[in-house]
């Protein structure tokens, strides 16, 4: 008998938090990780992971709703932590019961893309993260995910472990994006600058607050939804929300986000710009300021979404 939404300790909706609820999605399920049952999007990991889309997606028909991973619960709710808005204010290193390794080591096994780019992003590469990398065959794959100041530390590490440390898991990846399909079951259409295709909709409700509160209420959303942004801010903010962060950002960008209310993912984006600024060279900074500023200008309020 599969676990039901009343087994589930409303502390694993998100990790070790309650403060977002997604239960009544569509694609809603009941993961059971060892003794701990999780509700999660199933679209939304599928999406993130190769490995999820396999068991999710394209996985055994008659499981009858029963999933089961066989991994660390506490390793897992904090990647989940990760992964889920609402994002952490600080960095998510620093709030997980479980060790930064533990969690590197369990996301590289998930091919959780995104937890392992942010597990990444502030850290110097030890000689302990390099193994762990090796260990799954995925030190191609993500070296260029560490800070680039640490760079020279970065191959130091690499090479002082890569003559001991064997391959034990082949959990390469290439990255290519999961495709969604109609076989998901939150798939809607969406329609921006009247082009209309596929799209997520407990994703969208995920990073949206207001698609968020048409889902809970059990609003039956237009097909296709329609959309008053730009078509390129659309498609990055599809691709940030699985982990693809865009290499540039623009006012304009800024702008869609809040008017998508993508309130979570935008105040998540702000502070990265900002951590991003205060690492640049003098000389590099100004057209970034000035991109920066001219959006703040542009938002008459920035703490909520234009709705």
């Amino acid at each position: 008998m599969a676990p039901t939404h009343e087994d589930v300790d409303l502390r694993s909706k998100r990790g070790t938090h309650s403060t977002f609820d997604y239960s009544s999605f569509i694609d809603a399920e009941v993961l059971r990780v060892r003794e701990t049952n999780f509700f999660i999007s199933s679209s939304y990991l599928a999406l993130h992971s190769p490995f999820f889309y396999d068991y999710f997606i394209n996985g055994d028909p008659h499981r009858n709703g029963w999933f089961e991973l066989d991994v660390d619960p506490h390793n897992f709710g904090d990647l989940l932590d990760i992964i889920y808005p609402c994002f952490k204010k600080t960095n998510c290193c620093q709030e997980c019961s479980s060790s930064f390794i533990n969690r590197l080591d369990l996301a590289l096994e998930l091919k959780l893309r995104w937890a392992v780019r942010r597990l990444l992003s502030d850290v110097m590469c030890t000689e302990e993260i390099a193994r762990t990398l090796i260990e799954h065959n995925a030190y191609e794959t993500y070296k260029e995910c560490f800070p680039k100041q640490y760079s020279t530390r970065t191959h130091l590490s690499y090479e002082a472990v890569k003559g001991t440390t064997r391959i034990k898991r082949d959990d390469s990846d290439d990255l290519a994006p999961m495709i969604l399909s109609t076989e998901f079951p939150d798939a809607i259409y969406a329609s921006v600058e009247g082009i209309t295709f596929l799209v997520s909709s407990s994703m969208l409700g995920l990073h949206s607050e207001k698609l968020r509160y048409k889902i809970r209420a059990g609003a039956r959303l237009p097909d296709p939804i329609k959309f008053d942004v730009g078509l390129q801010s659309f498609t990055t903010f599809q691709k940030a929300a699985i982990g693809i962060l865009p290499p540039e950002w623009s006012r304009q960008f800024l702008d869609d986000l809040i008017v998508l209310g993508a309130t979570y993912f935008y105040d998540y984006y702000m502070d990265k710009i900002k951590r991003d600024l205060s690492r640049l060279p003098s000389k590099f900074k100004t057209k970034a300021v000035i991109a920066l500023l001219s959006h703040y200008r542009n938002q008459s309020k920035l703490d909520r979404p234009n709705f």
